[in-house]
């Protein structure tokens, strides 16, 4: 963690506290509970990264000797620009289960969302090249 994230974490633990700041301001110790949301933040913080190097290093596990991806299939190359038109969410979330191989869980680390989230963005992301598949004047 460096100081940029710090200063992301006391931001957002700010911005927080701002927000429900008419319920926040008649308890005992609001510095004390912008203090736990600080913390709390800075938890998940390195929850995320901690799992997000996990999956990277599986990844790196799974491609070692193995040929490159992007370059394997002309069906990939063809898909490229499809995958260009999707919001960068979505692209990640189906790149990296599809054509990477990692797993829901790993893929949910590293985007610092929950597994049913990858599936629905992976849903969306699948549905919208399959649109744009069939209709591409769009």
């Amino acid at each position: 963690m460096n100081h940029e994230d710090a200063e992301d974490i006391a931001s957002e633990a700010m911005a927080k506290v701002w927000q429900q700041w008419d319920r926040i301001k008649v308890m005992k110790s609001a510095e004390g509970y912008l203090f736990t949301t600080a913390y709390n933040s800075q938890r998940s913080l390195r929850r995320r990264m901690k799992s997000g190097l996990k999956a990277l290093g599986t990844w790196r596990a799974r491609a070692a000797g193995a040929p490159d991806p992007w370059t394997t299939s002309e069906t990939r190359l063809i898909l490229v620009p499809y995958l260009r038109a999707l919001p960068v969410t979505q692209r990640k979330a189906l790149v990296l289960t599809e054509w990477v191989g990692l797993s829901q869980d790993e893929v949910a680390g590293v985007l610092g969302v929950t597994r049913g989230t990858v599936a629905v963005l992976r849903g969306r992301a699948k549905t919208r090249i399959k649109e744009l598949w069939e209709k591409p004047d769009e």
